[in-house]
């Protein structure tokens, strides 16, 4: 029981220097989905497994939008341990700054009325307690859950055994009339929006338009994008610096591609819109491209260092300009091809 108590203090130990260590800025957010469809979640009027995906696809979709790198670490069918182990592992591996995980939750058989919308962390005075408490006040705000406020418990795989901030999100419960009411009226595009308006602070877009970082659907290429009849492959670059590309957006969650070095048509259609405000990885690579393309100016401006500023809009605007693409320093299907033209 000693040994118990000496590890469960050194974890929590460890687990405020590393929230304390972190406070200064969040740049990349893990988000997993509760349960799986063999480890079954709550059910009740709707089923927390099937919903929780569209609440978890949703927030993924507007963090990217507030500008952070997001990995999805929701697993696959499994059992119960394999899938708490896995989302955690694989969000400690990736290095994430916060850790989420969208559930819905159950306490009886049947509800008549509003049991509401809540938030688990490791402990009080944490800086998870603090993004919980954004994430609680605002989607209660926006959606109209009652708000059963923060939540402390300790004993909580995903918050015991993660060193980043972590929090566990009970979106509503999956058997309170009122609740699941509420949720069909909103619908988990809006839920997924408010949590990540908690997070970032920012007031998002809502609307069809194409995310900051978001997965747009492939479009068919225009006349002049296969020039004499070839492939796009044919007329781009190869090798490390396209697989380096293709594995930034296979583990962001945009596409499972070959990383083969050639970047053709499946690499371009998961390419994501990126523009100013963007950060992380994918955003590197873009500056890169820049560079080896002889956009020097912006070595003065952060290099490629992933954060999409003033210096990366430029450099992306007189690649435009020089290529006789519309100029509005946003990377889209016709710049990515441009970046990586031959």
């Amino acid at each position: 029981m000693k040994v118990r108590n000496i590890f469960y203090c050194l974890l929590n130990l460890n687990k405020r220097k590393k929230e304390l260590e972190m406070s200064k800025e969040i740049r990349k957010i893990a988000v997993r989905g509760g349960h799986n469809f063999q480890a079954t979640g709550a059910r009740g009027i709707i089923d927390e497994t099937t919903e929780d995906r569209k609440v978890k696809d949703a927030v993924i979709k507007y963090l990217r939008q507030a500008g952070y790198e997001v990995l999805d670490v929701t697993p696959g069918n499994c059992d119960v341990n394999t899938d708490l182990a896995y989302g955690v592992n694989k969000a400690e591996n990736w290095g994430t700054d916060l850790f989420l995980s969208i559930h819905f939750d159950k306490a009886y058989d049947k509800y008549e009325g509003a049991l509401g919308h809540a938030c688990w962390v490791y402990r009080s005075g944490s800086e998870s307690a603090d993004i919980a408490q954004n994430i609680v006040n605002n989607v209660c705000n926006e959606i109209g859950f009652k708000n059963r406020g923060v939540r402390v418990n300790s004993s909580l795989y995903e918050l015991r055994k993660t060193t980043m901030p972590a929090i566990i999100i009970e979106t509503c419960f999956c058997e309170a009339t009122e609740d699941v009411r509420i949720y069909k009226e909103k619908g988990a595009d809006a839920i997924g929006k408010a949590i990540a308006e908690g997070v970032s602070k920012k007031q998002l877009d809502s609307s069809d338009k194409v995310e900051e970082t978001s997965p747009v659907k492939p479009s068919k290429p225009s006349p002049e994008s296969k020039p004499q009849g070839k492939n796009i492959w044919e007329v781009s670059i190869q090798g490390e610096e396209v697989k380096r590309l293709q594995h930034q957006l296979n583990v962001q969650g945009y596409g499972d591609i070959k990383e083969d070095g050639y970047f053709g048509e499946s690499t371009l259609s998961v390419c994501p819109t990126v523009r100013e405000g963007a950060r992380g990885n994918i955003t590197k690579c873009i500056q890169q491209r820049l560079l080896n393309r002889g956009y020097t100016s912006l070595k003065s401006n952060g290099g490629a260092d992933g954060v999409f500023g003033r210096g990366t809009t430029i450099a992306i605007k007189n690649l435009q300009r020089n290529k006789g693409l519309n100029v509005d320093g946003i990377v889209g299907k016709n710049t990515w091809k441009a970046l990586y033209r031959k």
